[in-house]
């Protein structure tokens, strides 16, 4: 029998949070899922899979550390910069989502653009 493998739903992620973020804070993660879904609408990871189920994946990590909600919302983010399709800019990101969350998500989109030399310097 074929495993099948549990995709992180919103409501995994807002139980998650809701273990330790204040209850006032839980509609901006469900806002930023709202917002990364419609992006991220029709695209596919490389396995099949919608791509946003690869950014609640990484949203549910961060909030595993127990990280702020800017935090949660940017890895929600983390793929929308750099592709062309979800048609979304940093200055889009700022206007709903504040400063922080731009900054973040376009740091992190800046990172994954570097060519390293080698397995470390990627890990680093």
């Amino acid at each position: 029998m074929a495993h099948l493998e549990h995709h992180i739903t919103i409501d995994d992620l807002l139980n998650r949070a809701a273990g330790y973020l204040p209850q006032q804070q839980l509609p901006i993660i469900e806002e930023a899922y709202a917002f990364a879904a419609k992006a991220h609408e029709g695209h596919f990871r490389p396995n099949g899979d919608p791509y946003i189920t690869h950014a609640l994946s990484v949203a549910q990590i961060l909030a595993s550390m127990r990280l702020d909600v800017d935090t949660i919302v940017a890895g929600l983010f983390h793929g929308i910069l750099k592709d062309p399709d979800t048609g979304v800019a940093e200055e889009a990101i700022r206007k709903k989502f504040g400063k922080d969350v731009a900054h973040i998500v376009s740091g992190a989109t800046k990172i994954s653009e570097v060519q390293y030399n080698s397995k470390i310097d990627y890990q680093a």
